[in-house]
């Protein structure tokens, strides 16, 4: 049956289980949200030797994930199945059999993360309808949807922000929520609990300055300003324990992506942007006109290197030289 996020947290929180739970969509925050309360909320920890499983995608087949979901618990009500990367599974037809008698007391969880499924496919229909199903999409947050979420975020931890901190971080650091709330935990955690989280400290914690940000950074490769990229070269090299790199490249990856959208002549009002952000967006589709798909894919690349993979020696303001000269120059 198909939910919406908030209601699907809300049951999960109230202890409201459906056998088959199916989370998919370009925002992986929430799938990975759902997915973490499930996991706390179904079983307690001493029970999970037994009863909690996870599978990837890539690594594993749906006849064996099917076959673990159709055992029993042991000594207790659940056992919890979880598949990641559910994205790369190739053989779904088969879940539709289960689904008709799916195991009661499992409870199997896809993630489908970055992009929705074939609509067009029998199966996705049932999964749509099913009672037994807990279907949800989880879209990409809009910008003018990001103050909201911030101003939430903050105040489930017990805290409060002030409106320029938010002001700051929705220009700099884009929508990708799963870097914007690591950004949050690290500002709350480094600030006194009864304090209002101001700029100071997201410049101090997040690395987001006024001398250096991510808007001026996508500004300068928008314009294609040599000398703005160099003193953003500069900036970086001598501020480096300040610098969040998944950060810079989320809110890069965001610009870019709106880009190619207006670029294939998509209709990008309703993501509630402001003039000024419309501007640099036809500015950017028209400096980098039919280079934009090679430009994301070098930003995703550069991404996981600054996370580690495929990375076990290049300095990371080395990483950030070669990303800049690769956008300006591919």
């Amino acid at each position: 049956m198909k939910s919406s996020v908030n209601e699907a947290l809300k049951s999960i929180s109230a202890g409201k289980f459906k056998p088959v739970y199916f989370i998919y969509g370009e925002e992986a925050y929430y799938i990975d949200k759902i997915a973490d309360l499930l996991e706390s909320k179904v079983l307690p920890d001493e029970q999970k030797a037994f009863n909690f499983m996870v599978f990837y995608g890539k690594d594993s087949s749906m006849s064996t994930i099917l076959q673990a979901s159709r055992r029993f618990p042991i000594g207790c009500d659940h056992q919890l199945i979880i598949v990641k990367e559910a994205q790369q599974i190739t053989n779904w037809d088969q879940l539709e059999g289960y689904l008709t008698h799916a195991q009661p007391s499992t409870i199997l969880v896809f993630c489908h993360k970055y992009k929705s499924p074939d609509k067009r496919l029998k199966l996705f229909k049932t999964l749509e309808s099913s009672a037994n199903v807990c279907y949800v999409d989880s879209p990409k947050v809009k910008d003018k949807d990001l103050p909201a979420f911030i101003n939430d975020f903050v105040a489930h931890q017990n805290r409060k922000i002030a409106p320029q901190a938010v002001a700051m971080l929705v220009e700099n650091v884009g929508t990708e929520l799963e870097t914007l709330a690591s950004g949050l935990i690290k500002v709350i955690l480094s600030t006194d609990e009864n304090a209002l989280i101001s700029e100071v400290d997201i410049e101090k914690q997040i690395g987001i300055s006024r001398e250096f940000n991510v808007q001026s950074l996508i500004k300068a490769l928008t314009e294609k300003n040599l000398v703005q990229l160099f003193k953003a070269v500069k900036y970086i090299e001598q501020n480096l324990k300040t610098v969040a790199f998944p950060m810079i490249t989320g809110g890069l990856f965001s610009h870019f992506s709106k880009s190619l959208l207006m670029e294939n002549q998509a209709d990008i009002k309703e993501y509630g942007m402001q003039s000024w952000m419309m501007k640099d967006l036809e500015t950017t589709a028209k400096n980098y006109r039919n280079k934009l798909p090679i430009v994301i894919s070098t930003i995703l690349e550069y991404d996981m290197k600054f996370k580690g993979y495929k990375n076990d020696s290049v300095p990371q303001e080395e990483l950030f030289k070669e990303l800049m000269y690769k956008i300006v120059f591919l």
